[in-house]
Parts: C-alpha cells; structure tokens; sequence
C-alpha cells in the first residue's frame, strides 16, 4: 500500500483487510511499515483492535525494509494468508521515499502494489498515480473520499488512461466497512444521476437476511406488521449505510417528486427507535392500546415529545393503510372510491 501522506493510506489497509476476511474469508496481517509519521504504528494498531485483527509492529527505529521481512516470516509462521503493508507516505514525492519503496518491493516481491489516491484532489492525484506508476509500476489504484463529490468520476478516468493500470477499490465512506469493488459502469451510472441499482442489490443481499425479508412481506401482505418488526426493518436498511447514499443508488430518485433535495436526518431513525424501545412488548403488537398516559410514559422514557409519539403512530397506521390497500391492488380488487392513498412522510426525511 503506496501513497502520500492524507490519501488515507493506513485507514484503506484496514477497511481492505476487513473486506478480505469479511467478504472473502481470508486471514490478513496488518504491517506497520510506516516508522516516520508521528502515530502511524498506533493508528494501525488501533484499527487492528477495532477488527481483532493481527498487526505486526516494530520500534520506530527499525528499518521498514528488514520490518516487512520480519512481517512475512511471521505470516507464514502463524498461517495468515494475506499480508497488507502500509508504509510510508510523504508530503510529496521525493528520492528517499521511492528508494524505500523500491527496495521493499524487491524484497517481498508482493502479488499487488496499490496506490492510494485521493480522489478529492483532481489533477493532482492525476499527477501523483503517473509519477509512482513510472517508479514502481504499481498494480492498481484505490480512489479515496469518492462519496464526497463526483470529481472522484474524472479522477478516476485520467488516472486510468495516464497510467494503463486499473482503480480496483473504492473508499465510499469514513466507516471500516465503506470500501467496495470498483466498477467503472456503475460510477459512470451515479454521475449521470443514473443511480446504481446492482451496488444496491449486493448491499441489500449482505446486509438482509432473505428468509426474514419473506417473513415480513408476508405480514405485510396480511396487515399483522408490528413496530417490531417496523423496527427491525429500520435496522437492517441502516446496516446497509447512510439513507442518503442509499437514495443516490435508486435509479431517478433524485428527479421524484418529494425526493428531490430531501434532508435524511439519520438522528431522527434514532429518535424512532428510542420511542418504539420504551413501548412494552403488548404495545408494539398493539399500538391501539396506546391510550394519553401510555403516551405520556413512553414521551419520558424516550425522551421525546408527546406530539411526536402521536405522529409517528399516525404514520405508521398509513403506512399499514396504504399496505392493505397494495394488496387488493394486486389481488385484483377494486379500490375504494375516494382519495387516493396518502404518500408516507417518514420521520427521518
């Protein structure tokens, strides 16, 4: 793992290496090659203990190269079969720190070298992936930072026509679990306002237990969904990240009516879930029951507002209304004359 100092460089090893075990069931070792930047080897070693994940480390003093031979012996001796170094970066690109790099990289001979870029700086990243590429021929690219804006789109084309060599992942996010595959079609779909409906089908499928989704389509279908089960389905949808990049994924969301612009305000899903956890077991199966001191009760428990306890059981009676409703729709029966069903106003957005 090659780059300058703030690509992320020490940050992308970890969330490789959960993808790896995560994903791919593999058992990485975390190097920490990076002896000059002040913290680098406690970063990593923080990482490696918010993943229970093996790091190997040495003194400051150490040198990096005779540090990643030590690392690989280790490896083999205790059976791990990835190994991910991070070395060192710089505030530019400079002899001493291309000579470190050349000869780590012929001493371990690795199977990828990766060059973490910033795919917030735009030219410059060009420019950086050129300069390395001609150095050290690396294998790939990851791209950081791409959720921030859609420079990361252009970033990503020139660095691939300028070097020959392929982005291979993604950082999407802040969080250990936000780097992905990069597909080339799919970024082209996101910046086109396309969305990018197969990234949202694998996050669905990893995140969504299919057997239990069957469970609540039925209940759905049947009128007999509860606010449990409002509540675990809110929890499975916030596994699988933030509801604004969820919406970026839905081909034309962004052009619906009463999406366009729309604040996801995720601490509001905290608030939901705090109101729905201070009802007993009776009143989540049912909310009918829930008379002005059961109300008052949960208000404190909770430690929200009467008035949002009444709107967040309204909606959720519209939106077991609106249910029953799609149903007949597809069982063929007729609608009742009237109004059409009101559209939900979720208390998140």
């Amino acid at each position: 793992m090659i780059g300058l100092q703030g690509a992320g460089k020490t940050t992308t090893t970890g969330k490789l290496a959960n993808l790896l075990r995560k994903k791919y069931n593999r058992k990485p070792l975390l190097v920490a090659a990076d002896v000059y930047r002040p913290a680098a080897i406690d970063q990593l070693e923080t990482l490696g203990k918010q993943l229970s994940m093996p790091v190997y480390a040495e003194d400051t003093d150490a040198n990096p190269v005779d540090i990643v031979n030590n690392a690989m012996e280790h490896a083999k001796e205790e059976h791990l079969d990835y190994v991910l170094i991070d070395t060192a970066g710089r505030l530019h690109i400079d002899n001493d720190l291309m000579d470190e790099l050349v000869q780590i990289k012929q001493n371990v001979d690795p199977d990828e070298v990766f060059l973490v870029v910033d795919s917030m700086t735009g030219q410059d990243a060009v420019n950086v992936a050129e300069s390395f590429n001609e150095q050290l021929e690396i294998s790939g690219v990851i791209l950081t930072k791409l959720d921030g804006d859609t420079r990361g789109g252009g970033a990503a084309l020139s660095i691939k026509a300028v070097t020959d060599k392929p982005i291979k992942f993604a950082g999407v996010g802040e969080k250990l679990d936000q780097i992905e595959v990069f597909h080339p079609e799919r970024m082209a779909s996101r910046i086109l306002g396309m969305g990018d409906v197969l990234s949202l089908i694998e996050k669905a499928q990893e995140n969504v237990d299919e057997k239990r989704a069957k469970e609540l389509e039925e209940k759905m279908r049947t009128a007999t969904f509860t606010l449990d089960d409002f509540l675990e389905q809110m929890g499975q949808v916030k596994n699988m990240g933030p509801l604004d990049e969820l919406m970026d994924l839905i081909p034309g969301a962004n052009k619906m009516k009463g999406l366009k612009n729309v604040d996801f305000d995720e601490k509001q899903i905290a608030h939901v879930e705090a109101i729905i956890q201070s009802m007993t077991t009776k009143e989540r199966q049912e909310p009918s029951l829930m008379n002005a001191s059961r109300r008052k009760r949960i208000a404190k428990g909770s430690g929200r507002s009467v008035s949002e306890i009444n709107r967040l059981l309204k909606q959720f009676e519209e939106m077991k209304k609106m249910m029953k409703q799609m149903t007949n729709m597809q069982q063929g029966k007729k609608g009742k004359k009237g109004k059409k069903p009101k559209g939900l106003n979720f208390p998140f957005m």
